[in-house]
């Protein structure tokens, strides 16, 4: 767990030089092949404090503070919150909140290094029993997943439906609730490099806001 972050590209993620995965949610007002004009999930890293990123003329804050609904509200969505304990050791858990200081009120600033928002496998939290839900939910598209056990994270791109990919847990020996879903669709991408070479199985021409990246790669 150690070894990832949430690093804020405003780009696709092969255009950067990391290994990792797309992040969470955001807001592509000006169309998805442009940076992003702002995120839509947390994305916080404590190395990261008032720091900003520019690509393509677009200038961010690194770290983006709240979950936020399509309409621009704040919403309680699963959270990635990773802390360290009393013995300094880092620990992951998940989170229900709207925004960072919701997750102060369980663990102080000083221990947090990382909070990443996401989403869970649940049908209300994809859009209810709507049929637009429903599809969204049941359709077989591409999908992410950050998981976690123990001292390892595992950073997951495949294609099936929000439950198929809860299965997915399963099949890998790991705990969906110790797990949150990020963006899918065109937003899901992982990049790797591998024998001096790096590659992308999922790719995707989508610019996102921010990427889970290997702090080593």
């Amino acid at each position: 767990m150690s070894n990832i972050k949430t690093e804020t590209v405003l780009s696709p993620v092969r255009n950067t030089s990391y290994v990792g995965v797309n992040g969470g949610f955001f807001e592509a007002s000006d169309g998805y092949t442009k940076p992003p004009t702002k995120g839509a999930s947390i994305a916080y890293s404590s190395v990261d404090e008032n720091s900003s990123v520019t690509y393509q003329g677009r200038t961010l804050k690194k770290n983006y503070l709240s979950n936020t609904s399509v309409n621009g509200n704040e919403i309680s969505r699963k959270t990635a919150v990773f802390y360290r304990d009393m013995n300094g050791s880092l620990r992951a858990t998940h989170l229900y909140v709207k925004n960072v200081n919701e997750v102060y009120q369980y663990y102080p600033k000083r221990t947090v290094e990382m909070i990443i928002g996401g989403n869970d496998y649940n049908l209300e939290n994809w859009g209810g029993s709507s049929i637009k839900g429903e599809v969204g939910y049941y359709l077989p598209i591409a999908r992410t997943v950050l998981a976690w056990k123990n001292n390892d994270a595992y950073l997951i791109a495949g294609s099936g439906s929000v439950p198929f990919m809860k299965g997915i847990m399963d099949d890998m020996g790991l705990n969906a609730v110790d797990s949150i879903m990020l963006d899918g669709s065109g937003s899901t991408q992982m990049q790797i490099y591998q024998n001096n070479k790096w590659s992308s199985p999922v790719d995707s021409d989508r610019y996102v806001f921010n990427m889970i990246r290997l702090k080593n790669k």
